[in-house]
């Protein structure tokens, strides 16, 4: 590093406290770290109880003879020529990568004017739903359905695909239906690009053979798709601030507090 002594940086004192006090502070942290780890698992049990749920209601992904393709179901990548001029200089949420988690859930602390990002992002509204196109990002299962929006607007990073349910079918089902291990295991073979740059094409959701579902089974479904996104919040909002009191720990632990 520049402008820092070896020598000096080498000879640096600094507090060691005695073996049974490391031990005692260990502990502390490792009993918050445990707190941490439990409630990302609980998370995954959600998730793995809300396939299970949607495989019951509706079965697996394999081609059938009353199978459409998806288009017929959806909307895909709706262009930005429906944003209205009255929208353009409102505020939209903004959705980097980074924003967009493996279970669903979306980080809505971006914002932008509509008029800017239009220019150079995908574009999508309240109640879309949003399957990341490039590996690994795919592959791991990123995507969501974009709610509470800020006016309901949104615009993300290029390296996404945009799906609107027509009418009557949910966004809950389609969501669910697109976060299958089947579905992405076969979206990664028609995969395009070259290695590390991968990406699926379009054409790949458009001609996606599936079953439409059926309607009352996919109104009870919904609802239990949103009781599990509640709990799902609750416990990301109740890991964020354990995260917060794990990192401010370790600072008292450093600073010979604990």
């Amino acid at each position: 590093m520049k402008h820092i002594n070896r020598n000096e940086f080498l000879s640096t004192k600094i507090p060691l406290p005695p073996l049974e006090e490391q031990k005692r502070i260990a502990a502390i942290l490792d009993k918050a770290d445990a707190l941490r780890q439990k409630r990302r698992e609980s998370i995954r049990l959600l998730d793995e109880f809300l396939r299970s749920v949607f495989l019951d209601m509706f079965g697996d992904d394999a081609e059938g003879k009353n199978y459409v393709n998806l288009e017929k179901l959806c909307f895909i990548n709706p262009s930005k020529l429906e944003i209205k001029k009255s929208e353009l200089e409102l505020e939209a949420s903004f959705l980097p990568m980074s924003s967009i988690s493996e279970d669903g859930l979306l980080d809505l602390s971006k914002t932008g004017k509509v008029s800017e990002l239009k220019k150079g992002f995908t574009y999508f509204r309240e109640g879309d739903v949003l399957f990341a196109k490039i590996t690994p990002s795919m592959e791991n299962g990123k995507g969501a359905i974009a709610e509470n929006l800020l006016n309901q607007i949104g615009f993300g990073t290029t390296e996404l695909h945009v799906l609107r349910p027509k009418h009557p079918y949910k966004s809950s089902w389609l969501y669910t239906l697109l976060s299958s291990k089947k579905i992405r295991k076969k979206a990664a073979s028609f995969m395009t690009g070259t290695a590390g740059q991968q990406r699926v094409p379009e054409n790949f959701l458009r001609k996606l053979k599936v079953p439409p579902p059926d309607l009352e089974k996919m109104a009870i479904f919904d609802k239990i798709f949103y009781a599990v996104k509640n709990e799902k919040e609750k416990m990301k909002e109740s890991n964020d601030i354990f995260k917060e009191l794990f990192n401010s720990l370790v600072q008292r632990a450093f600073r010979g507090e604990l």
